[in-house]
């Protein structure tokens, strides 16, 4: 109809600051200021923001990362992953601002996997299935 406009018509968020890009586990990788680490089976203890991007890895085992994602509901979607990978993995959380619309996190996420693999020379290591 006329004036109406779909979110994912709106611009991106254009892409984050390649800060502190070699330590994917830090808690200011890649500009972004990081809550946790937190187990995956304490999903449900921390107040996370409505929607964002996430990393996943096991203590010990990162660099690499385990999974890099983005989501509008962190509750039901690390609930799946913590089927996936085990309550004892470890995940941090990032809203960046502006995470309002799919394709601004997704955005963000292939930003992250990129960074990742350019200081791993690997992507993480489920994120295609592997």
């Amino acid at each position: 109809m006329d004036g109406d406009t779909e979110s994912n018509a709106e611009p991106g968020c254009g892409p984050i600051p390649w800060e502190n890009a070699d330590d994917v586990t830090a808690p200011d990788w890649m500009g972004l200021a990081w809550e946790g680490p937190y187990r995956l089976q304490d999903r449900l203890d921390p107040e996370l923001p409505e929607a964002g991007v996430y990393r996943i890895w096991y203590e010990g085992d990162a660099p690499p990362l385990a999974y890099v994602g983005e989501t509008s509901a962190f509750t039901n979607r690390l609930r799946k992953h913590e089927q996936t990978f085990g309550g004892e993995a470890l995940f941090s959380v990032a809203d960046p601002g502006g995470m309002d619309a799919k394709h601004k996190r997704t955005e963000v996420e292939t930003d992250l996997i990129g960074a990742h693999y350019l200081a791993i020379q690997e992507p993480p290591t489920a994120q295609f299935g592997q």
